[in-house]
């Protein structure tokens, strides 16, 4: 007996068209892609995001509140690191930075947070900006400045009572060139998300060195707008813009403004946010910046430092030692330490309340850093005090106090 079976006709271009949908939006996506590189970039493959402690995490200066003038020496790097205050030509501004407890709601618990204390209407040349500097050797392989120039996208939560449009200022710094866009924060004090795609630069190549790469600042005021430059490359509108029609954020107290969460990724899609440990996340930020923070009992407890004027010790011997080395003379001493990161260039120490010990005794004047002879795998140090030791001595350094030790290689 013979057996026959039938199938009813089918359309294959519609089976077709089923199977494309079954393959989802990025399925469509990686299987139209022409090279290995656009699969890539789709996927996000690798360490994805350039920016460092992105989500605010990393806090070696410690999380105390920072009141920062008007003056430019008041800003820089304050609270988080690879974060900086941009501050210049102001008369008046000033601004509480401080580290928040994020929003478990959007999945970060760290936060910084701006808000204005003494308020100033900006003129021409004049800008108030939060900010990241991103190494040239990071971003070099974006390849601006040539035919295959790549993208990038950054994406980033922030909030704000005060509601309406912000700048964000891209400043690539070799060639000096700019592009600044818009984004608009629409609830007041809302955690929004945000996501911009930023076109390679065509016009100024980046120099494969341990400078800046680009700068990503968060324009909160600025007397200069970007006017034919806004959301476009220009070799001329280079300054720190912001976008036309941006909020006067710093001309009334109050104003708040909150940021977490940032990432910058090449290609032309925002991605969910790169969760590194926070032992890579640290190890990053120690290539630019190492400390010992012992400033206050809770900075202290903190990380775990003992002074010698911790709260009831008054011990050599229970003191934490950052290096040690041996008395050159009665007053001088050599300082030695290996670094556990290797730094970005030669770092500069600095320190208050530094002290030598030998033995059990503290030698208890005000020791300086006489030479630095640092290099980026070690630090080393010529310091001088007011005296009383012997030459061939095995020495220590300590904090006494509410003191602190800083090795600095930012950008």
């Amino acid at each position: 007996m013979t057996l026959r079976a039938s199938k009813p006709a089918f359309n294959i271009r519609e089976k077709l068209t089923e199977l494309g949908r079954r393959f989802g939006l990025k399925g469509s996506e990686i299987a139209a892609a022409e090279t290995l590189q656009q699969v890539r970039d789709l996927l996000s493959i690798g360490r994805k995001n350039i920016v460092i402690n992105g989500d605010m995490r990393i806090t070696q200066r410690g999380t105390t509140t920072v009141s920062v003038g008007a003056d430019p020496a008041a800003g820089g790097y304050q609270i988080h690191d690879r974060w900086r205050i941009n501050n210049a030509q102001l008369d008046t501004l000033t601004v509480d930075y401080s580290h928040q407890g994020g929003s478990s709601s959007i999945g970060f618990r760290d936060s910084a947070r701006l808000t204005c204390t003494a308020a100033e209407t900006l003129e021409a040349g004049e800008r108030f900006s939060f900010e990241t500097r991103l190494e040239a050797k990071d971003t070099v392989f974006l390849k601006w400045g040539s035919y295959e120039a790549r993208p990038i996208t950054i994406s980033f939560w922030v909030k704000s009572n005060l509601p309406g449009k912000y700048g964000v200022h891209v400043r690539h710094h070799d060639p000096g060139n700019g592009y600044v866009f818009p984004y608009t924060i629409n609830q007041s004090d809302v955690w929004e998300y945000k996501t911009y795609t930023v076109p390679g630069d065509p016009y100024g190549t980046t120099n494969d060195d341990t400078g800046i790469g680009f700068w990503l600042r968060f324009m909160l005021q600025s007397g200069d707008a970007a006017s034919a430059a806004d959301e476009k490359w220009s070799t001329t509108d280079s300054g720190p813009n912001t976008t036309p029609g941006a909020v006067a954020w710093g001309s009334a107290t109050g104003h708040t403004w909150e940021i977490t969460g940032v990432q910058v990724e090449a290609g032309t899609n925002a991605t969910e946010f790169e969760r590194r440990s926070y032992s890579q996340e640290l190890a990053l930020c120690q290539r630019y910046f190492q400390g010992w923070n012992a400033t206050s009992s809770t900075e202290r407890a903190a990380t775990g430092i003992f002074v010698y004027d911790d709260e009831g010790n008054s011990s050599a011997n229970q003191t934490t030692i950052i290096g040690s080395g041996s008395v050159v003379d009665a007053d001088d001493a050599r300082i030695f330490f290996s670094l556990p990161v290797t730094m970005r260039n030669k770092p500069t120490p600095t320190g208050g309340d530094l002290r030598l010990i030998t033995g059990g005794t503290l030698h208890n004047s005000s020791t300086t850093i006489q030479y630095n002879n640092s290099t980026i795998h070690t630090c080393s140090m010529m310091l001088d005090n007011g005296g009383g030791m012997t030459a061939g001595q095995c020495v220590h350094l300590i904090i006494k106090g509410n003191g602190y030790f800083y090795l600095d290689a930012e950008l």
